[in-house]
């Protein structure tokens, strides 16, 4: 709460219908206050709270917007950490492959059209096995619906 003294404080008059002051009796000590006085500035204080959030059009209150940022920053970069990591591993396995292969560019069209269909088709959840079992002759689409 605020650190003001007992001088620096108005005394508004406050008009509550019976129902009202029955329910501030009620759970001011509920909400560990020590006055009924205090329970109403914080209703007070949290309401006008809700009112200039809505004017400011945020969602979340600042403590957990904060909380949620840094959250998400760590997940940023750990997410960012882990794709290089497979980047690195896959020009690895590129390299390999191109140092040991003599591909035209009309195979290697082919092959980048054939892996961009596969990946749209499979939703990006492609295993070895399945793509080793694809290479075969006798390979149809309707053996896997399910990678």
């Amino acid at each position: 709460m605020n650190n003001t003294t007992k001088e620096s404080k108005i005394r508004p008059t406050l008009r509550v219908d019976p129902r009202t002051a029955q329910r501030v009796e009620q759970w001011y000590k509920a909400a560990n206050c020590r006055s009924q006085n205090e329970f109403m500035e914080r209703a007070i204080n949290f309401y006008a709270d809700y009112i200039e959030m809505n004017d400011n059009n945020d969602l979340l209150p600042q403590a957990l917007q904060s909380y949620l940022d840094g959250r998400l920053s760590q997940l940023e970069s750990r997410l960012s950490a882990i794709s290089f990591d497979c980047l690195v591993g896959l020009d690895e396995l590129t390299g390999i492959i191109a140092d040991n292969f003599e591909f035209t560019e009309d195979e290697l069209r082919c092959r980048r059209r054939d892996s961009i269909n596969t990946v749209k088709k499979t939703n990006g959840f492609i295993s070895l096995e399945k793509r080793a079992r694809m290479s075969m002759p006798s390979y149809s689409d309707e053996e896997d619906d399910q990678w």
